[in-house]
């Protein structure tokens, strides 16, 4: 129906439709109106054919362009009709793509376009833009050609391109922003880095210090910038000395990137030096060189600590002599200047006798005192001719060159020896001292650096074996001696495991009524083949080898366990003391293995006495109050063993908590016959019990030693003069008696 104030004739517009024309103007077929008229004219020509009658002369009807009108000649009306009328009847309309879609269509193209953009680099951004615009003409074409929609794409166009400069222009202004946080964040690390940092130009003027070149130089940037960098500096080579300018200026004209790199002093205008490391790198610019970078590394403390370092790893830092890796190297080489000029060379091994009761008596600081002070003496003996070089605690070892004749040994030695005799001052204290020297000589007694100081040590320990305070020459004998030492170790050993050793027990009577109190355990070896060997020479050997520490536990074992027997056996309870070693002793944790043993065994602590040398528990004091604390709370008791031969005894005494006080055969042996050893005895009794500490008398072989100790009150006493250390058999024996001593005389030997 016709739309309201409307005739019924009149035109309505219902949609719009596009044309497709089909050609250009003159694309139909044209028919004038003469040869129309004409007679002759075929009408079977327009059989089933549409025909428009209209003007097509140029000026005489209406002429329209249309996008097919070429060089700017009009379609006619009729010919518009006539693409109109084709259009309608092939049903080739063009329709405009509804706005909605339009859109739709713009806005997804848009889209994809903005949300890959900020994922791609520039020239990316730029290859994607064209390949968006091309989509869009494509689109347009294809929706044109295939379903004869209309798609304008110029807003879309116009879109692209205009959002591409505007995330072109966001992007430029996020790369500004993103180097200036960069130049900031640059100062930053320049400032904060512990390097120096120096920017020439091309002329090698400074352009930039950062703070670590400003204290390098000595030079503020406001006073360096624009000045050459030989006026603040003077860099030279390390290794050779060379000025290093030639080579930073070769730097800044060289046309490709040059770096340099070396190790350099640095000497500024205040006079400093500075062990540096300079890195120089070449700065480009439009395809040539700017000017350098220097980076400058301050290497002094390292350096310095990298020299302490090495002088450590091959220097004792006590006495700064040279140490055993030294002193490996430097008998290398005087072995082979030895070899090449037929001479020889003395290795000297020092140890210092008595060194260990100087220690306990002046303690750590005062024992380092006087290392230092024996170092200085062997080292004016030797003089520079000669290597003196410390092994560790108090051993020492000169090396000795170009020794001519054999005989200069002995008096090299006796020099060396007379140095250490002379008296030693330290706090105040005279200390004198003896050592023991063993001699190695090259060719004579190897040809090998571990070889020659192998047997200078076994020279060394073969005169501490004997009498200590002499000089000895290695011999082949020495070898065989050592040889006995390894094998007695092996045996040992061996006798550990075969249950060869045995536990004696020597009876403690008390004075006051002859009651058997207790019983001390002694450690007996007797071989499989009837050979018994001595306490004197297998302890020793049992504690350099660490074997002590597995005899020890055996030996605590074996006693708790024989006493809880003779316990539940019926007898009465008798106190077993067991002596211990200083390695035993120093074990982190013995109290727990002594725990330990107590719960396997049964044995009551109460019944368990640990006897400990004075020096041991002196010269570890913490640990000695602690430990002792420890077992007294179990329930056992403490005896502090060869009382009086050790140093500072009155001093430390109260400080510990022990039971008892054993004094030394040493001061009973001479008691009755000696006024001084009886006073000493005398006194160390009456202190004894002024501290309520009883007092066990050892090494007892004769009645006068035994009225003597009886006459002043001593407590108990050992020895064989009441009974000989007995096997467990023999002990059960006693204690089947009752306990009586008399059971048992005096026989002839020693404990």
């Amino acid at each position: 129906p016709a739309p309201e104030g409307t005739s019924a004739g009149a035109w309505v517009r219902d949609y719009q439709v596009l044309i497709p024309f089909a050609g250009p103007p003159g694309h139909f077929r044209r028919i004038s109106v003469a040869d129309f008229l004409d007679p002759s004219f075929d009408t079977r020509r327009l059989n089933n054919a549409y025909v428009l009658v209209g003007m097509t002369a140029l000026g005489l009807g209406d002429g329209l362009p249309t996008p097919v009108s070429g060089n700017g000649v009009p379609m006619p009306g009729v010919e518009l009709n006539a693409n109109i009328l084709d259009t309608l009847r092939t049903g080739r309309a063009i329709l405009p793509l509804s706005l909605p879609l339009q859109l739709a269509l713009g806005g997804c193209l848009l889209l994809f376009s903005f949300l890959l953009y900020p994922r791609l680099r520039p020239r990316a951004s730029l290859a994607a833009v064209i390949l968006f615009l091309a989509l869009a003409l494509l689109a347009s074409a294809l929706l044109l050609r295939l379903l004869h929609l209309w798609y304008p794409p110029v807003a879309l166009l116009v879109c692209l391109v205009l959002g591409y400069l505007l995330w072109t222009w966001r992007r430029l202004e996020w790369t500004v922003a993103a180097l200036a946080r960069e130049r900031e964040q640059a100062l930053v690390t320049l400032h904060s880095i512990g390097d120096g940092v120096i920017r020439l130009d091309r002329q090698g003027r400074v352009r930039y210090l950062n703070p670590m070149a400003e204290q390098l130089t000595a030079c503020t940037g406001d006073r360096a910038v624009g000045r050459p960098l030989a006026e603040l500096v003077q860099l030279r080579d390390e290794r050779h000395g060379r000025d290093l300018g030639p080579l930073l200026d070769r730097c800044l004209q060289a046309d490709r990137p040059a770096t340099v790199q070396v190790d350099a002093r640095l000497a500024n205008r205040d006079g400093r030096e500075y062990i540096v490391h300079v890195s120089a790198g070449t700065i480009r610019a439009r395809q040539r060189n700017s000017g350098v970078v220097l980076g400058i590394s301050d290497l002094t403390e390292t350096r310095s600590m990298a020299e302490r370092l090495a002088f450590q790893a091959t220097h004792d830092p006590l006495t700064r002599l040279p140490n055993r890796a030294l002193l490996k190297d430097r008998l290398g080489q005087a072995i082979s200047r030895a070899d090449r000029r037929r001479l020889r060379v003395a290795i000297y091994h020092i140890d210092m006798d008595s060194f260990k009761k100087a220690n306990d008596m002046l303690g750590h600081a005062g024992a380092d005192l006087l290392l230092q002070e024996a170092a200085a003496r062997l080292q004016a003996v030797a003089g520079r001719e000669m290597t003196v070089s410390r092994l560790g605690a108090d051993e020492f070892v000169v090396l000795q060159e170009e020794l001519v004749r054999r005989e200069q040994v002995t008096e090299v030695a006796e020099g060396l020896l007379a140095g250490l005799r002379r008296p030693f001052v330290i706090q105040d204290q005279a200390i004198r001292l003896s050592a023991s020297i063993g001699i190695s000589l090259f060719p004579d007694h190897g040809c090998r650096v571990d070889e020659l100081l192998r047997n200078a040590d076994i020279a060394m320990s073969h005169v501490k074996e004997t009498s200590g305070n002499d000089i000895m020459v290695f011999t082949g004998r020495m070898q065989d001696w050592l040889q006995e030492r390894l094998d007695m170790e092996k045996n040992l050993r061996l006798a550990l495991e075969n249950d060869e050793l045995e536990l004696y027990y020597q009876p403690q009577v008390r004075l006051s009524d002859g009651r058997l109190m207790g019983v001390e355990a002694l450690l007996r070896w007797q071989t499989r083949d009837g050979r018994n060997i001595s306490p004197a020479r297998f302890i020793p050997v049992a504690e350099e080898s660490e074997l002590i520490l597995a005899i020890g536990r055996w030996v605590l074992e074996k006693a708790c366990r024989q006493g809880k027997e003779w316990q539940d056996a019926g007898y009465p309870p008798i106190t077993i003391a067991v002596n211990i070693s200083p390695k035993q002793f120093l074990q982190k944790d013995y109290l727990q293995l002594i725990v330990e043993v107590l719960e396997e065994t049964g044995m009551p602590a109460r019944y368990l006495e640990l006897e400990i040398t004075e020096n041991t528990i002196i010269q570890h004091l913490e640990h000695s109050s602690r430990f002792i604390q420890g077992f007294r709370e179990l329930g056992g008791t403490v005896s502090i063993d060869d009382f009086g031969t050790g140093y500072s005894s009155l001093s430390y005494l109260k400080q510990f908590p022990v039971d008892h006080l054993k004094i030394d055969r040493f001061f009973v042996r001479d008691i009755a016959v000696a006024p001084e050893d009886a006073a000493i005895t005398r006194a160390v009794i009456a202190m004894a019990h002024g501290l309520d500490l009883s007092v066990v008398a050892e090494g007892v072989e004769t009645q006068a030693q035994l009225a003597k100790l009886l006459d002043q009150e001593c407590d108990k006493v050992q020895g064989y003069l009441l009974a000989r250390p007995m096997t467990a058999r023999e002990m059960t024996v006693l204690l089947a008696r009752g306990g009586s001593c008399a059971a048992y005389p005096a026989r002839n030997g020693k404990e």
